[in-house]
């Protein structure tokens, strides 16, 4: 979630109607399907900011990463007795919260090599914030077996590393796990980064009634252009919701991070510099938590440093190599972390 500390940055967007669901912005795709308004249509100006946010962000995130999903039924096996898992994966509307279910993930809507999906929309916010993400943590497990008692124990163990060789795709952050049991036997199972949902704020003003085109016109930079005076960029916004919701600040992997300098709850601390990788200039960290008015923050190397903590491996910038070290050690010790996880309560950063 990005707040602003001068005034109530509380704004963004009225949700769009688009005769296009969804748009692929390198390995991050920006699913419409929920939007309802008429602010995204194709050629908008705020949908072409999203992508733009979108694919800068691929564009750090080396490929071949992360495995496709081709099914979501994983058996393990000891001898011919075998335990299979079905997953299925659910995520939030970004327009009402409900929790979106989706039974058969592989199928619908299927998940490529590299790619996560991004369901994105509007809502009346309210105080001073600009918009909220994070990872799908929600999850369904089915588990069934066959075969001899005494070989079952030994499946169920098979189940789970065949699970997570597919479920965690190979790279990136755990986004959650479950364990129980099956059989009288234990399980645990880890999985990544396959959706998330953003969603921005639509009453700018706290009138608890949704802005009209003009007024959020007026309150937001939509363009690429710097934002100006009483303006609030709606790049930046995006880029950091963005960051969230494929699990930076809400993760597992994140929350191992919890005694890491550099993090306070969802969000990097305030104050913690990095270098843009768009032209070298020192700048706040992009996951900090706020965003001045009339100020652009852009992707830094102590975000991209971030990210690869969390288990993604990034490229930075041709010849920034030796801005990310700088960046690290602005943090002196940071990349000590701690070795446990924690389970996610909620998906949504809510700081």
């Amino acid at each position: 979630m990005f707040r602003s500390p001068r005034q109530s940055l509380a704004a963004v967007f009225l949700l769009l109607f688009s005769s296009s669901a969804a748009a692929v912005a390198g390995r991050l795709v920006i699913d419409y399907s929920h939007d309802t308004s008429a602010f995204f249509t194709v050629g908008s100006e705020a949908r072409a900011t999203l992508e733009r946010a979108a694919a800068d962000i691929s564009d750090v995130l080396v490929d071949h990463q992360l495995g496709g999903l081709v099914s979501n039924k994983i058996t393990g096996d000891s001898n011919g007795t075998t335990a299979e898992v079905t997953w299925s994966l659910s995520y939030f509307n970004p327009v009402t919260g409900a929790s979106v279910s989706l039974p058969n993930p592989h199928l619908s809507p299927g998940f490529a090599e590299d790619e996560i999906r991004v369901f994105v929309g509007w809502r009346n916010l309210g105080g001073i914030t600009l918009g909220q993400g994070g990872p799908a943590v929600n999850a369904g497990l089915g588990i069934n077996g066959s075969g001899v008692p005494e070989e079952f124990a030994n499946a169920v163990t098979a189940m789970g590393v065949a699970s997570d060789l597919v479920m965690t795709r190979g790279s990136g952050p755990i986004i959650s796990s479950f364990s129980g049991t099956v059989g009288g036997y234990p399980y645990e199972f880890d999985y990544g980064s396959f959706m998330g949902s953003l969603w921005f704020d639509s009453d700018t003003n706290n009138d608890s009634v949704t802005d009209n085109f003009s007024l959020l016109d007026s309150s937001w930079n939509f363009g690429m252009s710097l934002p100006g005076p009483g303006e609030n960029d709606f790049y930046s916004v995006a880029l950091h919701e963005l960051l969230h919701s494929i699990g930076l600040g809400s993760s597992v992997s994140w929350n191992a991070l919890s005694g890491d300098p550099g993090v306070s709850g969802g969000h990097l601390v305030s104050g913690l510099m990095g270098y843009r990788l768009s032209d070298g200039l020192a700048q706040e960290a992009l996951m900090s938590p706020s965003l001045a008015t009339g100020s652009r923050k852009s992707l830094t190397t102590i975000d991209l440093a971030y990210l690869s903590d969390i288990g993604f491996v990034v490229i930075p910038e041709p010849g920034v190599w030796g801005l990310v070290m700088a960046g690290v050690m602005v943090l002196g010790g940071r990349r000590h972390r701690l070795a446990g996880f924690w389970m996610l309560s909620d998906a949504v950063d809510r700081v």
